[in-house]
């Protein structure tokens, strides 16, 4: 695994990546709030909406898609960043379903858990930026794919990010949020990471905070 990769990119953080990075799941946690009380849910079940609505979706297409579940809109509107399973699953968590048996995969459950408890330490959403700084910058999308499902794979990465953090004193989703937010800012001004030893050219089109 690569924590050189990891490194770098952490340590190019702005001091307002690093304070969104503090940030995120605290804001996350309060508009769970809201979209729970114009459901008439629990929290953690907007929570959970929250994550399942978020694979392939930005941040704000994800709070957009959560506020039109939780209000009952009629998904044939049109208008929806979420993929249509995504879309029925969180219709099953707002009418009531456990939300503890609908929701799938560990990046969506980790997302779910720091929305539900920011603050602790409940696992980090490795999506496939992380993942690739993690194990390997030049991977197709379809090589990725196979080695996180290798068993234990998608642990292996998620400790790598959290022994990195601890050399750093930072709690392990801080440290993975900031480095994120980087590789998102990067991404924007041009589509390349800056490295010691050689220049990311994979980065994919269309991330956004925790979306893919």
């Amino acid at each position: 695994m690569s924590d050189q990769a990891i490194s770098e990119v952490f340590a190019q953080a702005t001091d307002a990546e690093m304070k969104a990075a503090e940030l995120f799941y605290g804001a996350a946690h309060v508009f769970a709030g809201e979209v729970a009380a114009l459901a008439g849910i629990t929290l953690n079940a907007a929570a959970a909406i929250i994550a399942v609505l978020s694979p392939r979706s930005n941040w704000e297409g994800n709070q957009f898609d959560a506020i039109a579940v939780a209000s009952g809109c009629d998904f044939s509107c049109g208008g929806f960043q979420a993929l249509g399973r995504d879309l029925e699953r969180a219709r099953r968590i707002a009418d009531g379903g456990r939300w503890s048996e609908i929701l799938s995969g560990p990046k969506v459950i980790a997302f779910a858990r720091n929305i539900m408890f920011p603050g602790r330490d409940v696992g980090i959403p490795v999506d496939r930026h992380l993942a690739r700084l993690a194990l390997g910058w030049g991977m197709s999308d379809e090589e990725l794919t196979r080695s996180l499902a290798r068993k234990g794979a998608y642990r292996d990465v998620e400790e790598r990010y959290e022994l990195l953090a601890g050399c750093q004193g930072l709690r392990p989703i801080v440290y993975a949020n900031r480095v994120w937010y980087v590789v998102r800012r990067l991404r924007r001004e041009g589509g390349q990471l800056s490295f010691s030893w050689r220049p990311l050219d994979w980065m994919p089109v269309g991330i956004d905070f925790q979306g893919e």
